[in-house]
């Protein structure tokens, strides 16, 4: 007779889920993969199948770990056990939360665009997205580091770099789950301070002349702007840039204005030394030519005049001795006969009854307008005073002169 034991079991196999790996946020969220393991047990007829899901449904793949890699916040996670009898059971854990991402960066305005100078404090308004808990605002110092200064909620503000030099701002976004993500501003280069004066050298600067002033700007200067003084101010003349000569040449005390000017817009008025303009200090003398003997004597004019430009300084007159020409040895009177000019010893001279050293062609006006070109080369007249208007039987007489005749 055979022996059966029969073996009854009615107890459920036992199940329980963890989280065995993952990394921890704020607010209860995972920043990371999370992974969820299932640990079973069965104290009669042992386990035979189990299983871990993401959903409700029975599913005995034979896997005891799971992991979470998407974002969400309503993430449960399902164990499923049998045993040898066919008893079940299940698990469950959740939900869990998963945020791996960071924010996104915010839309920065600035009042200055990047990578140009300026000499004002440059405002950025920082407006963050949705995704934003808060956000921290920092700025750089010139050793390589940055400052912290202010920390905001998920709101719009305006923020600015005031100190001088090569200036970033930083913002610092965080989410729920603590991600955080940094956010660099553009690079601005701020300088509120005016360029230094140029050096101003007088160049082979002498009494009479011109002044020439060499100017050298200094090395924070982008460029400069030339002025020279005068009685209604200063008057603009260039705009320049690097070494430069430039002019004094009116006359008087004289200065040079320079306005320089950096990359960021700063300005400094500088002026030069004065310096004494007067071209009379460098002369010459220049003589004109004798005048005539009148009553024994000639004068001419003798000026001082400058030597860089012929500005008369000074002007006088010489004067000196002379010897009148001796008379001629003898006149010539003339006469019409018809439409012939002859000499004769009537009394109606052709002269004033000067004593004249020009000798002149004469000949009567209407004679020659008539076509009867009658002269006599023997006629005589003074080149300002001889006498045009004299009528001989009605001809009047002129003398124009000729200077290739030769005088009696």
């Amino acid at each position: 007779e055979a022996n059966f034991q029969i073996k009854i079991d009615k107890i459920k196999p036992q199940c329980s889920l963890s989280i065995t790996s993952g990394t921890k946020g704020n607010n209860n969220f995972y920043t990371s993969n999370v992974q969820v393991s299932m640990t079973t047990k069965d104290t009669d007829s042992q386990v035979s199948q189990f299983g871990i899901w993401n959903s409700s449904s029975a599913t005995y793949n034979g896997n005891s770990q799971y992991t979470i890699t998407k974002d969400g916040s309503n993430h449960c996670i399902y164990g499923f056990v049998k045993d040898s009898a066919g008893n079940t059971n299940s698990c469950n854990i959740g939900p869990i939360k998963v945020d791996k991402t960071a924010p996104s960066c915010p839309s920065i305005k600035d009042s200055v665009d990047p990578k140009t100078w300026t000499n004002k404090t440059v405002e950025l308004t920082i407006t963050p997205t949705s995704d934003t808990k808060n956000w921290t605002w920092y700025t750089n110092d010139l050793k390589g580091g940055w400052t912290k200064w202010s920390t905001y909620g998920s709101v719009q503000k305006t923020v600015s770099l005031e100190a001088q030099g090569e200036r970033q701002g930083r913002v610092v976004v965080t989410d729920d789950a603590g991600n955080s993500r940094t956010c660099d501003t553009g690079i601005y280069y701020i300088d509120k301070t005016a360029p230094s004066c140029p050096t101003f050298t007088a160049v082979d600067y002498r009494k009479g002349y011109p002044v020439n002033l060499k100017i050298t700007p200094s090395s924070d200067t982008a460029k400069w702007d030339w002025y020279t003084d005068s009685s209604s101010g200063w008057a603009f003349w260039s705009s320049n840039t690097g070494v430069q000569t430039k002019g004094l040449t009116a006359e008087g005390n004289r200065q040079g204005r320079v306005i320089v000017k950096d990359a960021a817009g700063n300005e400094r008025e500088c002026v030069s030394s004065k310096y004494n303009v007067n071209y009379c200090d460098s002369t010459k003398k220049e003589y004109g030519s004798w005048s005539s003997c009148k009553n024994g004597k000639q004068t001419r004019t003798v000026k001082t005049v400058a030597n860089y430009n012929g500005k008369t300084c000074s002007s006088t007159t010489e004067e000196k001795s002379c010897t009148p020409p001796s008379p001629p040895s003898h006149t010539h009177v003339y006469e019409i006969l018809g439409t012939t000019l002859h000499k004769s010893t009537h009394n109606q001279p052709l002269s004033c009854g000067t004593v004249h050293t020009q000798v002149y062609y004469g000949y009567c006006v209407i004679c020659w307008n008539y076509g009867v070109k009658t002269r006599d080369t023997n006629a005589r007249g003074n080149p300002v005073s001889y006498c045009p208007g004299q009528r001989l039987d009605g001809c009047k007489w002129d003398a124009p002169m000729y200077p290739n005749v030769v005088p009696d």
